[in-house]
Formats: structure tokens, sequence, C-alpha cells
């Protein structure tokens, strides 16, 4: 029997598909062995020496450099928000898991790394605290902040950034917004926006304050990236915590990270029968 094509996939499609089996074109970057590395529009040897690591990493991601005060910022959201070293949070138990396992500490890290994105903690949030903030900011024009949260609170039940389940107040708000103080950055437009929705939260007795999630997601507006941008940049940020929690299962004795018995799991299923 003949294969029907899809018609979505026309002639212009298979030429496409053609000209991409002979060169993979690409202005994101290109190695030159024994003489240069290209990172988009720039020399990665020759223009960023004096930069750091979340510099190349931001430029990677945006196309866009950014200030001395902007990569601080950056690195801190890295540094004390996403890595935290306790074997209890989701990710970090896969790690420990791998290292109790006696397995290689890529495989754990990575395997840690792919769980990050669940619906309540980590990327995901993350990302829709970023949007929310947009689409809340873009409907200031026809509408007052008030009458946008109540209708957001009717049309998507939470609102992203806002409130915690495992405490009431985020300690790493705190240290975020000294930091943004710091640099005179805090009075931006979106920071100012986040805390002006957690002050109509608190008058309507919410009782949701910013959260770890909704200060970056501020920050992440402010600097202009898309939240697309910023999942990208927080896709690894949670590997310092990680690779602790796995080194410290993997120098203790094997299988001893949180053991539990046959006889701790009750089996409420079929009962047992001959084959």
């Amino acid at each position: 029997m003949h294969k029907q094509h899809n018609p979505v996939l026309g002639k212009e499609f298979q030429l496409s598909l053609q000209k991409a089996a002979v060169r993979w074109h690409t202005r994101m970057g290109l190695l030159y062995p024994g003489e240069e590395v290209w990172l988009r529009d720039k020399k990665l040897l020759t223009d960023f020496p004096e930069k750091n690591w979340f510099a190349i990493l931001l430029y990677a991601i945006t196309g866009k450099d950014f200030t001395a005060a902007q990569l601080h910022i950056m690195e801190a959201i890295w540094s004390i928000c996403l890595c935290f070293p306790d074997p209890r949070i989701w990710c970090n138990r896969v790690a420990a898991l791998g290292g109790t396992a006696g397995t290689t500490g890529s495989l754990a890290i990575a395997a840690a790394l792919a769980v990050s994105e669940s619906e309540i903690y980590g990327q995901k949030p993350v990302r829709r605290a970023v949007q929310s903030l947009l689409d809340i900011e873009n409907e200031l024009g026809s509408k007052k902040l008030p009458d946008i949260l109540e209708e957001w609170k009717i049309k998507n039940k939470l609102i992203y950034g806002f409130g915690r389940p495992v405490a009431l107040r985020d300690e790493r708000v705190v240290t975020l917004f000294y930091l943004l103080k710091y640099h005179n950055l805090h009075e931006e437009k979106f920071i100012c926006l986040a805390f002006d929705i957690e002050i109509i939260l608190q008058q309507r007795n919410q009782r949701l304050f910013l959260n770890a999630g909704g200060i970056m997601g501020a920050i992440a507006c402010d600097f202009g990236l898309t939240a697309q941008e910023f999942y990208l940049f927080t896709c690894s940020a949670y590997s310092a915590g990680i690779t602790a929690c796995y080194l410290d299962a993997y120098q203790q004795p094997a299988g001893h990270f949180f053991p539990m018995p046959v006889g701790a799991v009750k089996y409420a299923g079929p009962e047992h029968r001959a084959w």
C-alpha cells in the first residue's frame, strides 16, 4: 500500500529537508579547530575572557549583553534561590538515590535536572510567573490592578509567583531585594508591580505573599527576558544543590539513603494467587 503524504508537508517542506540534509544553517555558533570559536556574532576566545560564565549563558540564550549589576543578580538567582542542598527536595532526592546506588555523577545529576520541571515547584511555576507579570502589566493600560487581579483569580484560580505551600513567607525574597537595592535596581517597573500585587492580596486577607518565583519573574521582566528565555536560564540552576546531595549519598554506604523495608509497604492489591 502506497503511503500517503501529509498534505501539510508539501513540496516546500520536502525541499527544506533536502537542504538540511546537505548543510545545517545556524547563526548560533561554530568551532574552527585551532583557530576560533563563534557564539552568535561574537568570538568566544577574544570577546568573553573578562566576562563570567553567566554572561556567556545569557548571551547564548538572548543574544544580548547585560550589565555587571544585572549579571550579579542573575548569578544570585542560581546561587541562593535554586541550589538548596537538602535531599528531601524532590529533584535532589533523585540525585541522592543515584549516589546511593553508585551510579555516575553525570547520570544522577542529569536525571535530577530532568525532574526539576514540576507543576508546583521548580521551573514551570517560575516560567508562568514571568508570563503572568507580563500579561498583567499589559492589561494595566485599560484596567486597574485590583480589577485585573480579581478577574485573574476567577479565570486562572491562582497568581503564579505568590504564595508558598511549605511556608507563609519566602526567605529568598529579602535577600534578592537587598541585592536589587544595592545595585539601585529595586524600583524597576516589574519589581514595583510585584510588590503592588502583594499589597492588594494582603488587603484582601489572602495570605499570599510574594515568593521567590515572583521576584525572580519580576527581575526577568525588568531585564528584558521572555518567559522562555528565563526558563532556559534556570534549566541547570539546581545543579549545585543536586551535586551536593549526590556526593553526600555516594560517599556513604551503598543503599543507605532512605532505605524502605518491605514491611513498610502496605499492599492493598489482589491476593496472592498461583499461576
